[in-house]
């Protein structure tokens, strides 16, 4: 990158500028370069390492951003250099905000170790997806001698009361930790050209069927900013991923910024409190959220008539998960039946099956709005439709034994 002769009519780049000299109107932000330089600095180690794909993605993402516009849309693995640079906190700057949170708090030696961070985003993830039973399983491991050492399970349960605590200080830890966690992945994924996170090489969201509108995600989670950094989250959508950890809203808003993508935005809010937007949904999304928060099932009920003409609730579960679906027909028939009757069109679809809903990495289930005036369906129509669903569901349960 170094190596370009420059015109012999070039200015020369030592020439003394005058300190008034107006900015070209076109020059790229700093930002812009300071990305491509990184690139070009990280491929010149990835060779001198003898990692030839390294390499090679950091040159691709180099030149990607110098030809590149910086308002346009994402480069290769996040790598688009008019997006705001996210930088992680040190682990001194985590221990630190750690300690204002929990200024009693008697674990010194664990926020002195050189794995603290990696140690701490690990056990928050798992915290955000089962709570509660992580620390229960934690203190059975600690008192049956197993696992994880007496000072780590003390800080685990320390760190999730800390979580729930909701001061500012904690937010601050939180929100830091998870930053740090989107930082340090990005750059994993950058260096290997892998996404982290995912198993599944499937798409996740469904694409939004309006061009505007927004798309609501509901109880989101840490997966939300690994969509984010993945080329499904489309960077002209207007994308808005509820939840209400201060480590998940820290992590997407970090991984979004990564990825060029700032139209994707975490929103740290109770999805029960939520009020109707100003203009209709494009899309409403829930996967699970119901599992998470019990009380959401009823909610749902009103916010579908939030959704626009020709937009969608889109309702998902984890491939083949009979548990789950179960839990859509118990909590979310209801208003599946009431939507069909209302002339919605309704379709679904298993991970990797027939259809056109096979293709994502998920069970999708995608109810939209007629576009026009609704032609009603009466009662049969609507149990054949639906009745289509729960024998699937039906199925699920009797191959898995449940």
């Amino acid at each position: 990158f170094s190596e370009v002769a420059a015109p012999a009519d070039a200015p020369r780049s030592d020439a003394p500028t005058p300190a008034d000299a107006p900015t070209p109107a076109d020059a790229p932000p700093l930002a812009a370069v300071e990305g491509v330089a990184d690139a070009a600095a990280e491929a010149q180690r990835s060779l001198r390492a003898g990692d030839a794909a390294g390499a090679r993605l950091s040159g691709i993402a180099a030149f990607d951003g110098l030809r590149r516009a910086p308002a346009e849309g994402p480069s290769l693995f996040g790598l688009r250099f008019g997006a705001p640079r996210v930088s992680a906190p040190s682990a001194s700057e985590l221990a630190k905000a750690y300690l204002k949170a929990n200024p009693r708090t008697g674990l010194g030696p664990i926020l002195r170790d050189p794995g603290f961070a990696a140690f701490a985003a690990e056990a928050m993830v798992e915290y955000t997806f089962v709570g509660e039973r992580l620390v229960q399983q934690v203190m059975m491991e600690s008192l049956m001698g197993r696992s994880r050492s007496a000072a780590r399970a003390a800080f685990i349960m320390e760190m999730a009361q800390t979580h729930e605590t909701d001061t500012p200080e904690a937010r601050q830890f939180s929100e830091m930790l998870g930053r740090w966690l989107a930082v340090n992945e990005h750059k994993e994924e950058s260096r290997t050209g892998r996404f982290i996170g995912l198993a599944d090489e499937g798409a996740h969201l469904p694409p939004s069927p309006l061009p505007q509108g927004e798309y609501w995600d509901m109880a989101a989670g840490i997966n939300a900013g690994r969509y984010a950094r993945r080329p499904e989250v489309a960077p002209g959508t207007d994308y808005r991923l509820f939840d209400a950890s201060p480590f998940v809203t820290g992590y997407i808003d970090a991984s979004a910024r990564l990825a060029g993508k700032p139209r994707a935005r975490a929103v740290r809010q109770d999805i029960l409190a939520l009020q109707r937007p100003e203009k209709p949904l494009a899309v409403l999304r829930t996967k699970n959220a119901a599992g998470y928060v019990p009380e959401f099932a009823a909610k749902l009920e009103t916010m579908a008539d939030w959704i626009a003409p020709g937009g969608q609730l889109v309702i998902q579960a984890d491939a083949g998960h009979p548990y789950q679906h179960m839990a859509i027909v118990d909590r979310h028939g209801p208003l599946v039946r009431r939507l069909l009757a209302e002339g919605w069109s309704f379709d679904f679809g298993f991970a990797g099956g027939a259809g056109a809903l096979g293709r994502f990495a998920y069970d999708t289930m995608i109810l939209t709005r007629p576009a026009g005036a609704p032609a009603a369906k009466d009662a049969q129509a609507v149990e054949r439709e639906w009745g289509a669903y729960a024998r699937a569901v039906a199925y699920l349960r009797a191959k898995n034994g449940v």
